[in-house]
C-alpha cells in the first residue's frame, strides 16, 4: 500500500487471475517493463496511478451513472468494497487489512454505510407520557 508502506497480499477471485492470464498472453504489448499493466502505446511506459483513475473515470461517465454532486473513482471504489464486505459480516480488522488502514478506526468511518447492520443496533424509543411534559409547571420542560 503506498499510503501505509505496508506490504499487502490478498487472494484473487479465479476470474480475476484468468483474465490476467489471458492479458499476459494475448493482449500485453511486448515490453522489458516489469509492471504487470502498461500502457498499450509506444514506448510501453508502466500505467500511471493517474491513467488508472482516468480510464476508471471514463467507464462511469460511458456507464451512464449520474456522478453530479457524488464521490466517483477510486475512492468510491474503496466504499463499494468496504460496504460489500460488511453486508458478508466481515471483521472490522478484516474489512481495515484490506482497504490497507494502519488502524481500525480509520475504518470505522465505513460502518456508517452498512444501514442494515446499523437498524439491527437500534432500541425501541418507548413513548414519553405527558406527566413528564408537565412536571414543574410545564415551564422547562416545554414541547417545542
Amino acid at each position: 500500500m503506498v499510503k501505509t508502506g505496508n506490504f499487502i497480499e490478498l487472494p484473487l477471485l479465479p476470474e480475476v487471475g484468468n483474465a490476467i492470464i489471458d492479458y499476459l498472453k494475448n493482449g500485453r504489448p511486448e515490453s522489458a517493463v516489469a509492471n504487470l499493466f502498461i500502457m498499450h502505446r509506444p514506448p510501453y511506459a508502466s500505467l500511471s496511478a493517474g491513467a488508472v483513475c482516468g480510464q476508471i473515470n471514463n467507464l462511469i461517465a460511458l456507464s451512464g451513472v449520474d456522478t453530479t454532486g457524488k464521490h466517483h473513482g477510486l475512492h468510491s471504489l474503496r466504499h463499494s468494497l468496504a460496504s460489500a464486505l460488511l453486508k458478508q459480516s466481515t471483521p472490522i480488522e478484516t474489512i481495515s487489512e484490506v482497504l490497507g488502514h494502519q488502524s481500525c478506526q480509520s475504518t470505522m468511518s465505513y460502518l456508517s454505510i452498512d444501514v442494515e447492520s446499523l437498524r439491527q443496533c437500534a432500541l425501541e424509543v418507548p413513548p414519553v407520557p405527558d406527566a413528564f411534559y408537565n412536571q414543574k409547571g410545564g415551564t422547562f420542560y416545554g414541547r417545542h
